[in-house]
């Protein structure tokens, strides 16, 4: 599993933001950790990581790379 986060996804105008081939897109840090949760349940592998910095507000990916470190 690959999974891209970024709160543009999808974005018509910024193709640089589209959900790759073979990638699992999240818009947030939360829906990124129900991702990560549900793999974890399901015994699935996570292979890679695309993680937007600048989430919006107080919203950021390096918060994840902390959460992930305690998960």
């Amino acid at each position: 599993m690959k999974i891209w986060l970024d709160d543009q996804l999808d974005d018509p105008e910024l193709k640089a933001r589209h959900v790759p081939k073979g990638w699992i897109g999240a818009k947030s840090s939360e829906e990124f950790k129900a991702i990560v949760t549900e793999a974890k349940e399901k015994g699935d592998k996570i292979e890679a990581l695309e993680l937007d910095n600048d989430l919006g507000g107080d919203d950021e990916g390096f918060r994840l790379l902390e959460w992930l470190k305690e998960f």
